[in-house]
C-alpha cells in the first residue's frame, strides 16, 4: 500500500509540473498571438494609408520611405516636396517667450518653425507624421495643436518619446506613466512609438531597463511600437 501511494504521489507531481508547463507554452503563445495582430494592426493601418492613395504598392513595411529630423522650414519644404511617405521631427518646448512647442532637438532650444506651422503645412500633405517629444512638458500644448488633425482619423500618426533609461544613456528619460496617461486619450489607431535613452559603448556593459517594455505594452491600448538599436562588432572581423 505504501508503495503505491508513493507512486500515485509521483504521479501527481509529474502531472502538476505537466499542467505548469502546458500553462506556461499557453501564456507565452498568446502574448506572442497579442503582440503579432497589434503589430500587424499598426503596419496594416499605415500602409493601407498610403496604399488607397497610390502611394505606395504591395504590402511590405520596408517600402516606406522616411524623412527624420524635419525641425525646420527647409527641412520641411524638401521633406513635402520629396518621396518621403512618412515625416518624422522632434518637439521641445521654447525655452523663452513665447513659451510654445517648437521643433528642435536637444541641444537646441529655439526654432524657426513652431508646432503650429509645420502641422497647417503638413496637414495639405498627405505625409504620415511621427513626432518625436523630447519632454514631457511638450505634449499637453502639442495634444492640443494636432486636434484637426485627428480629425483625419486615416491619416498615420506615431507618437514617440524615450520612456527608458537605456543602454549608457545619459539623458534623462521621459516619464513613461505620465506620458501615456497624457496619450491615452488619443484615437485608438495612434501608434506609441516608445523608445529609451542611448549612449552605447563597443566593448563594455551597456545595462538598461528594456525589460519593463513588457510591461509599458500591458498598459497601453494603443498600438506600440519599439526601436531596435544594433551595434557592429567590428572586432568579430
Amino acid at each position: 500500500m505504501s508503495s503505491f501511494w508513493k507512486r500515485s504521489r509521483k504521479t501527481d507531481i509529474s502531472f502538476l509540473f505537466y499542467l505548469l508547463g502546458f500553462s506556461l507554452v499557453l501564456i507565452v503563445c498568446l502574448a506572442v498571438c497579442v503582440l503579432h495582430n497589434s503589430n500587424r494592426t499598426m503596419w496594416d493601418t499605415t500602409l493601407q494609408y498610403f496604399r488607397s492613395r497610390s502611394l505606395l504598392t504591395g504590402s511590405d513595411a520596408v517600402q516606406l520611405k522616411w524623412s527624420h529630423a524635419v525641425n525646420s522650414r527647409n527641412a520641411l519644404a524638401q521633406a513635402l516636396s520629396g518621396p518621403s511617405h512618412m515625416i518624422e521631427a522632434d518637439v521641445i518646448m521654447r525655452a523663452h517667450d513665447p513659451m510654445e512647442p517648437i521643433m528642435a532637438h536637444p541641444p537646441d532650444t529655439d526654432s524657426d518653425i513652431t508646432l503650429k506651422e509645420w502641422l497647417e503645412k503638413v496637414k495639405m500633405n498627405s505625409k504620415g507624421i511621427k513626432l518625436d517629444f523630447k519632454s514631457l512638458e511638450a505634449v499637453s500644448p502639442s495634444l492640443a495643436l494636432l486636434e484637426d488633425l485627428l480629425a483625419e482619423p486615416d491619416r498615420p500618426l506615431w507618437i514617440n518619446a524615450d520612456v527608458l533609461s537605456g543602454p549608457n544613456g545619459w539623458t534623462a528619460p521621459v516619464d513613461f506613466q505620465a506620458f501615456l496617461s497624457l496619450v491615452s486619450g488619443l484615437p485608438a489607431q495612434t501608434v506609441l512609438s516608445l523608445g529609451w535613452t542611448t549612449g552605447w559603448t563597443v566593448g563594455t556593459n551597456n545595462p538598461g531597463e528594456v525589460s519593463r517594455t513588457l510591461c509599458i505594452n500591458d498598459v497601453s491600448s494603443h498600438p506600440v511600437s519599439w526601436p531596435l538599436f544594433t551595434q557592429r562588432r567590428t572586432d568579430l572581423y
